[in-house]
């Protein structure tokens, strides 16, 4: 069997490079890894392009995809 992937690729804000989040038929892929099986369904993938926010707490630097800690 084959897999089909319907990808969306979302660039709200216009950027060449960072991905914010990936996400494979609704659930979030933390590590953006697309797990390929052939199971022979169409998934949807949709891939949302962005820069991560570098923010400083306590002197700790942390990493915000909204620019808020």
């Amino acid at each position: 069997e084959l897999v089909a992937l319907t990808v969306t690729v979302e660039n709200p804000d216009a950027v060449c490079c960072g991905v914010l989040w990936v996400e494979v038929d609704g659930t979030p892929m933390p590590e953006h890894v697309i797990a390929l099986h052939d199971d022979g369904a169409i998934h949807s993938v949709i891939v949302r392009l962005g820069r991560l926010a570098r923010t400083r707490m306590n002197g700790a630097t942390a990493d915000s995809a909204d620019g808020e800690a």
